[in-house]
């Protein structure tokens, strides 16, 4: 129980209160979609059903013909109904999902420009647009296979169960529960085993984009160095490891579901040779027959999109937790240090140069400074130490802005961003 709960309850109700904050009518839309789900499952309930009473009907000498038309006309029609609302349904999914991802990626994105500087830069660009490419899309892909899929499939199947208890035997409908719950325990059991596989392809798939993007950012040097006959070799192994990750999860995934298949086709053929049986021994009438071979159909089928929908709800919370971990980095700690002189703008302590040397100074409103030294000294490290960018120092900044009261020490770097202009200047470029 723990573990369903830190790795499905605990992700989704995050991932959730992440989508609010930009999909505000969330809550309703997704009850709309979801009550529209219920209602399909329960008039396709009703189809096999329809189907039984005009075929009891046709089988009967003193049917009069109206009644007849009419329960055709109903399963016809029922029928109809059911397959034009499963595109309806579509829609109303397609609308709550897409929204849910430019929620999700909306509030992702302001979490990672909230990341301390140091911590974003050292960041891999490929991995970081991997994640946000995949994780984009898991929140709304997970209420998909949960609640819009399996939900309304246990709602139908717990509906066929009473029309079968009334209609056939107490045993015969105990074991078609029996059988269900087999088929649905075979799935999950597939979808356990493809943890690792997917986990493989994430991390080769981040890989792939890593080596492309440090690519990108290296044109000019593999343009004056004649180098891309080096780059090109360069990529052989990586996109080895990637083909060889994803035709691996492939395998594995359609090997899975494939045992999961013969399951079904046992269960179909087990309970259509049973009620065919009972049918010659006059035991179920042919309306009976026709009922349960339906519902068997209509049932142990959709076990096959169970399968990959819980294979499918593996990968989609890998993919969110790929997503999280960029919330998790943007959750830094608050401290605070205290200078009491108003002129004082920074308090600089023990710094200690890339050179091995210790400063300690203070700078104060309404002066101008300069900070001189040989290349390599770390002039650019200083400042962006003063402006809160660079944190892999030793010693003490604290930053007032020139306010008496709590200075802003060391982990308060956005609050000196918010009130320090700067401008980047490149030899032969103007301020930008």
């Amino acid at each position: 129980m723990k573990a369903l709960r830190d790795d499905f309850a605990i992700p989704y109700a995050r991932a959730l209160r992440m989508v609010r904050e930009g999909y505000s009518t969330f809550g309703r839309d997704f009850c709309l979609v979801f009550l529209a789900t219920l209602l399909l499952s329960f008039l396709s309930a009703l189809v096999p059903l329809l189907l039984r009473e005009a075929a009891d009907l046709l089988s009967r000498t003193d049917a009069e013909a109206v009644t007849v038309f009419l329960f055709v006309a109903a399963y016809a029609c029922s029928w109809t109904v059911c397959n034009a609302m499963e595109w309806l349904k579509s829609i109303a999914t397609s609308h709550v999902m897409v929204r849910c991802d430019t929620a999700f990626y909306r509030t992702l994105f302001k979490c990672l420009l909230s990341i301390p500087f140091h911590q974003r830069q050292a960041l891999s660009k490929g991995e970081v647009l991997s994640d946000f490419d995949r994780s984009m899309s898991s929140f709304g892909q997970i209420n998909q296979t949960v609640f819009w899929t399996l939900t309304p499939m246990l709602f139908e199947f717990v509906f066929v169960f009473l029309i079968l208890w009334n209609a056939t035997s107490a045993l015969f409908s105990v074991l078609f529960l029996l059988a269900m719950v087999g088929l649905f325990c075979v799935a999950l059991w597939v979808s356990q085993q493809t943890r690792d596989v997917y986990q493989r392809t994430f991390e080769a798939t981040n890989e792939l984009s890593a080596f492309l993007v440090e690519k990108l950012d290296a044109n000019l040097e593999i343009s004056i160095n004649l180098s891309a006959e080096k780059e090109s070799r360069k990529l052989r192994p990586i996109i080895n490891r990637y083909a060889t990750a994803l035709f691996g999860a492939n395998t594995r995934t359609a090997v899975l579901l494939g045992t999961q298949v013969v399951a079904i086709g046992l269960v179909l053929l087990s309970f259509t040779l049973a009620s065919s049986h009972m049918t010659i021994l006059g035991i179920f009438g042919v309306g009976d027959f026709v009922m349960v071979a339906s519902y068997v159909v209509q049932l142990t089928t959709p076990f096959a999109v169970v399968a990959s929908s819980l294979v499918g709800l593996k990968r989609d919370y890998l993919a969110l937790e790929s997503g999280l971990k960029y919330v998790d980095l943007a959750n830094t700690d608050t401290g605070s240090a205290r200078i009491e002189d108003e002129s004082i703008l920074f308090d600089v302590r023990s710094y200690r140069t890339s050179k091995g040397a210790s400063l300690s100074f203070r700078i104060e409103i309404g002066k101008t400074y300069a900070v001189c030294g040989p290349t390599g000294s770390g002039k650019t490290t200083l400042i962006n130490a003063l402006l809160g960018l660079s944190r892999g120092y030793d010693g003490m900044i604290s930053f007032t802005g020139g306010g008496s009261g709590p200075a802003l020490a060391d982990n308060h770097p956005e609050s000196r961003q918010r009130r320090i202009a700067g401008s980047v200047r490149f030899p032969g470029d103007p301020a930008r």
